[in-house]
């Protein structure tokens, strides 16, 4: 009841350099975790790969989008193939409002379900234009993990667009974003 009572007195949405910070303290903090448990970032674009490929998996993808989901997912994999990064254990699925929250007792992650190993940009990712302020970011390699997470929530939306607007409208969204990508 104690947690239920400190989030519904959630203060004011959490600034860039709370995000930032709250990220790279949490990810301080796995450093000891066995990373040898948790599955790779690019394990998701498997995953991805073969939603979208798969007509069984999201059906109502249109088949021209299809070829072109494959495609995508083709040129990530190479694009991936070409960075290298420390691989380190990350949150995953960070974003703002939604598992990154800011509380009365300041900014906090939430939900750890999606936890993995890959670079720290894989987390920055999620933050939008925020993620540019951070230090050290390999701007690159950012740049990919952002396709990359375009690629994955499209996938995961197209195999249920049906089970709320706002899926359906996420499925649209970050197909149209890989087009306007790789176009």
């Amino acid at each position: 009841m104690i947690f239920l009572a400190r989030l519904s007195e959630l203060a004011a949405p959490v600034s860039a350099d709370g995000a930032i910070t709250t990220l790279a303290v949490t990810q301080a903090a796995l450093a000891g975790f066995d990373r040898s448990t948790l599955p790779r970032v690019t394990d998701s674009l498997f995953l991805a790969r073969g939603l979208l490929g798969n007509e069984s998996h999201s059906p109502t993808l249109p088949a021209a989008e299809r070829g072109f989901c494959v495609a995508v997912g083709e040129h990530l994999e190479s694009m991936l193939r070409e960075n290298s990064w420390l691989d380190i254990v990350l949150h995953g699925d960070p974003w703002i409002g939604g598992n990154l929250i800011q509380t009365t007792l300041g900014p906090k992650l939430v939900d750890f379900e999606a936890a993995c190993t890959g670079p720290a940009e894989w987390d920055l990712s999620s933050l939008g234009d925020i993620a540019n302020d951070a230090e050290g970011v390999d701007r690159d390699l950012l740049g990919t993990c952002r396709l990359l997470r375009s690629f994955t929530v499209a996938a995961w939306c197209w195999t249920q667009p049906d089970r709320a607007p706002e899926v359906a409208k996420a499925a649209d969204w970050h197909l149209r974003a890989l087009h306007n990508s790789f176009d």
